[in-house]
C-alpha cells in the first residue's frame, strides 16, 4: 500500500509495478523485476519545495568609537610624565610623555557591541559582524 511520500510506476520493459519513496524521483534504478534501467519519473508529480531559508539579514553597520581608560599604559606615562615635570631638567621628557601617555590611553571600540577593537583599520568587528564605514 503506498504511503503519501512514496509514488509508483510500472516498469516499461516487463510492465512490473515498481513502489519507491518520493525522495527518489528522478533517479534510474535497475527494474526489480526485470533489472533493466528504469527511470523513476510520473507524470505530473512536482516535489515539494524545500521549505524556505529566513531572508539575509541586512548586514549591521557601525562605527569606531574612542574610550580612554583610567588605568593602563597610557595613565601611567601621564603620571611619570607629570611628575618629571617637577624636576629641573624633567619637564623637556615629562610634557612629550605626558601628552604621548594621554593618546595611548584612548582605544578604539565597536559601536555596536562595544568590545575593544585591535586598531582604527578594522573593516569588520569581530564579534558581532558590524561592518564600519
Amino acid at each position: 500500500m503506498s504511503s503519501p511520500q512514496s509514488l509508483k510506476i510500472a516498469c516499461p520493459n516487463c510492465s512490473g509495478h515498481v513502489e519507491f519513496p518520493a525522495e527518489m524521483h528522478g533517479q534510474i534504478i535497475n527494474c526489480p523485476h526485470c533489472n533493466l534501467s528504469l527511470a523513476l519519473n510520473v507524470l505530473g508529480y512536482q516535489p515539494a519545495l524545500p521549505p524556505s531559508l529566513p531572508p539575509h539579514e541586512k548586514p549591521r553597520s557601525g562605527y569606531i568609537k574612542t574610550k580612554s581608560e583610567t588605568a593602563g599604559t597610557g595613565c601611567l606615562l601621564e603620571l611619570v610624565g607629570l611628575v618629571l615635570c617637577f624636576t629641573c631638567y624633567g619637564a623637556i621628557i615629562g610634557v612629550p610623555l605626558m601628552i604621548w601617555g594621554h593618546f595611548a590611553s584612548y582605544y578604539p571600540v565597536c559601536s555596536e557591541c562595544g568590545i575593544r577593537l585591535t586598531g582604527r583599520r578594522v573593516k569588520i568587528c569581530p564579534a558581532c559582524k558590524a561592518q564600519f564605514r
